[in-house]
């Protein structure tokens, strides 16, 4: 993770000191950080975003789930709201965003596509066949980085995740989002990612 994390940044760098859109590489990243899918990353909105809170509140209609979902933020993804508060065009209200024009639901993808093109073999997953990595796949990173080297319970990380319960026993009793326990998650997770 921390090596595709490094490279992820150096895009970023580039894209800066070149002048172009840094939104995908940094809607990469706070995909990352957030375990969330593509769709509430390129539809989230400023008003959704709570700096004080440190919090992400993704409304039910972008969620796969159909409920609204409070995401904690780690300092490394406040960091990338203050660079996308940069690029930030009032006639936008999305978050990521480039003079005003939302991403692609595959523009996060492209950018694993860029470097995978750049280094040929190097971004694959040995435990998919070595297959090249995608968005999705650092959910079940979060999930194996989680199980296998932390004490946090499964329900912690399944929430961080979005995933519904599916006993409807234990999701009548367990109501709540698990918001509190996730935050240490998060943030240790974004370590573990080198940020």
């Amino acid at each position: 993770m921390g090596t595709f994390m490094k490279r992820l940044h150096e895009i970023q760098d580039a894209n800066i000191k070149f002048r172009r859109s840094i939104s995908p590489a940094l809607a990469l990243e706070f995909a990352i950080l957030t375990a969330m899918r593509t769709n509430p990353i390129i539809l989230a909105q400023w008003r959704e975003i709570d700096e004080e809170k440190l919090l992400w509140t993704v409304p039910a209609e972008h969620m796969k789930g159909r409920f609204p979902m409070r995401v904690p933020l780690s300092p490394r993804a406040m960091e990338i709201i203050g660079l996308m508060k940069v690029q930030h065009e009032d006639s936008c209200p999305l978050v990521f965003q480039w003079h005003g024009v939302g991403l692609h639901n595959t523009s996060m993808l492209n950018v694993i596509g860029n470097m995978h093109e750049r280094e040929p073999n190097t971004w694959t997953d040995p435990r998919m066949d070595g297959r090249r990595v995608t968005v999705h796949g650092f959910r079940s990173t979060l999930t194996d980085w989680a199980a296998e080297t932390t004490e946090y319970d499964f329900k912690v990380y399944d929430k961080a995740l979005a995933h519904s319960e599916s006993s409807q026993t234990v999701a009548a009793y367990l109501r709540g989002d698990l918001l509190a326990k996730r935050r240490p998650l998060m943030d240790n997770w974004a370590k573990f990612c080198g940020c």
